[in-house]
């Protein structure tokens, strides 16, 4: 499935367009932002991000509020469930397909389907892929 994801990658860029992916992973824990804001599905960047501004973001854990550390991410992830969204972008910047894949709560969360299903799904029904070999 890897190889079939990077083909694909590859081939697209050669039309002159790029993917944009975000994974969002579900959390055991709901995460607090220095804002109040209250997350359930954080991906890996906004978990580092979350962790190292000046508000520091707390996990609510049995009443309790625990910091957040840089190692704490793979204790605090869901290993099911969790969703991958992808925007196809042109030369222009512009976003021109767009597709998301849900995993369901008790499937294993895998980065490449999530990728392929999400690309199946942003680009069901069009040409682009016409002439695209595995």
């Amino acid at each position: 499935m890897k190889t079939l994801s990077k083909s694909m990658q590859a081939f697209l860029a050669q039309k002159g367009l790029r993917i944009d992916v975000h994974h969002g992973r579900n959390l055991l824990h709901p995460v607090v932002l220095g804002d109040g804001t209250v997350e359930t599905t954080m991906s890996r960047e906004e978990f580092f991000l979350a962790q190292s501004g000046d508000d520091k973001a707390v996990v609510e854990m049995g009443g309790k509020r625990i910091p957040l550390t840089r190692t704490s991410f793979g204790n605090l992830i869901s290993p099911n469930g969790g969703f991958t969204s992808v925007h196809i972008v042109n030369g222009e910047n512009e976003s021109v397909y767009m597709g998301k894949y849900n995993f369901s709560s008790t499937a294993a969360f895998d980065k490449t389907r999530g990728l392929l299903q999400a690309l199946r799904k942003a680009l069901h029904g069009t040409k682009v892929l016409s002439g695209f070999e595995q």
